[in-house]
Formats: C-alpha cells, structure tokens, sequence
C-alpha cells in the first residue's frame, strides 16, 4: 500500500487489474494479500479486473479462477448490481469483473467489465464535474469506477514547482472523499 493508504481508507472502492497469465509474485500470493488487507478493513471493496488473458490455456484460467475464489471465500460479490451498503451489510468485499463473455457464461462471480473513468484534471472541482457528467451519460445505478486521483499538468508543474503528486492528491482528498461518500 502507498504512502497515502491510511487516508485512502476513507474511499471504499479500489480497483486492481490483474494482468497476464501469471504475473509475478504468484496470484495466490497476491490475492491472500489482499484478503488479509480487507480483513481489517470492512468498508473497503476491491473490484479486480480480469483483463488481458486472450489465449490463456483454460487449464490456467480455471486455476486463477479457483484461487480467486478460494482465497477471496464469501468476500466475493456475485454478479449483480449492489449499492455500498448492500455490500457492507452482506460483508462482500470482492468484485471480479471481465470483458470475456465466455468467462462469464462459466463462472457467476464474473460482473460485466465496469466502466472506468478517467478524468485527468489537477482541480478537484473540475475532476467532480467530469465525473458527474459521465454519471449523466451512463444508465443511472449502475456500479462505475472512476479514477478520482488528480494529474498534474505541465502548466501545473511550471506554475508549482514544489508540489509533488502526492502534495496535490493530499490538497485535494477532502473535497474528492466527500464526493465519494455522497454517492
């Protein structure tokens, strides 16, 4: 976990993509990691992208599947559209999602690919309104992801020299967690 971990706590969604056949660590390393973080974390849910395993041997495939859900137990989330605090209250913590309808005929747990939003702005107000437009232009109660980390800019770089990244997402967290909480 970074640097900022102990504030990120105050946002409940995370996003993890999980890359590749067999990334190094071992998935299994990683995904009792993570179930050993979310332990100590209830209001925290993990949404794990499956991505990028076009031509995967499905001998491997069911492996990755098997371990997520071994390790991941009634954390998972089966697929649905939940609010937060259906979530909460049915202590589910793990969401799985794929692109690969094959997959998802097979294996309940898999949600359809949740859009991800990117907003790439360096002021939390700018970053809220375009989030708040994508809300519009999507079907209403559906489950999004949305990247509310703010992006320096070169403007912003030439006109903050000090400032790291980590200065501006600490400037801005308050305003962006509220946001979040208000959802």
């Amino acid at each position: 976990m970074s640097v900022l971990s102990s504030q990120l706590c105050d946002v409940p969604l995370h996003h993890l993509s999980i890359l590749g056949p067999s990334p190094p660590p071992p998935p299994g390393k990683t995904l009792t990691e993570i179930s050993a973080w979310l332990e100590n974390q209830p209001l925290e849910v993990v949404i794990l992208a499956y991505r990028n395993f076009e031509g995967m041997m499905e001998d491997l495939h069911e492996y990755l599947m098997g371990c997520i859900k071994n390790i991941s137990g009634d954390m998972l989330c089966p697929r649905g559209v939940p609010t937060l605090c259906q979530l909460w209250s049915q202590e589910q913590q793990v969401i799985l999602s794929s692109k690969d309808e094959a997959s998802m005929s097979q294996h309940e747990e898999l949600w359809r690919s949740i859009p991800y939003w990117w907003g790439n702005q360096v002021k939390p107000r700018d970053l809220i309104h375009y989030l708040e437009h994508m809300k519009g232009c999507s079907h209403p109660g559906r489950l999004f992801m949305a990247g509310i980390n703010l992006t320096e800019n070169l403007e912003f770089v030439l006109v903050h020299p000090a400032w790291s990244l980590e200065k501006l997402t600490q400037w801005g967290l308050p305003y962006l967690c509220a946001w979040v909480w208000g959802q």
